[in-house]
């Protein structure tokens, strides 16, 4: 099982809990206290978020074991600039390293959403001359 945690199991008793969300979440629990397998069985439950610090504090406790991933380094964030720009008409001589450098404590998420924001601009450009022309 995979899931963005954060989203299903955070910190219960806030202002904005939702009955329906709060029902969820202790049905959800639960059934993994009641979680059971045979020794020739293995059960993995891996959930990941990017807000650690908000999930519940009965979650935090049946997940004996947690990785941190670090933020991307600026090589790692040129890959995944790279990636992000594959398919697009990016001037040959594109300096991706200054981008990543310029982008120090971005997350892959982050990255994807700055290259949609770029790749947008141009259209946003033409509209906004195009209403000039038209007042």
């Amino acid at each position: 099982m995979l899931a963005m945690i954060d989203s299903l199991l955070g910190a219960r008793g806030g202002a904005f809990e939702h009955e329906a969300t709060r029902r969820m979440r202790n049905e959800f629990m639960a059934a993994w206290d009641g979680l059971r397998s045979k020794d020739s069985q293995r059960i993995l439950i891996l959930g990941a978020t990017n807000r650690p610090f908000d999930l519940d504090d009965a979650v935090i406790r049946r997940l004996p074991r947690r990785i941190y991933v670090n933020l991307p380094d600026a090589e790692n964030r040129v890959k995944i600039l790279r990636i992000f720009l594959a398919k697009e008409n990016v001037e040959p001589e594109f300096q991706f390293g200054k981008l990543a450098d310029a982008t120090e404590g971005y997350s892959g998420s982050d990255l994807k959403n700055l290259c949609i924001a770029a790749a947008y601009r141009p259209v946003q450009e033409l509209l906004e001359e195009e209403k000039k022309v038209s007042d």
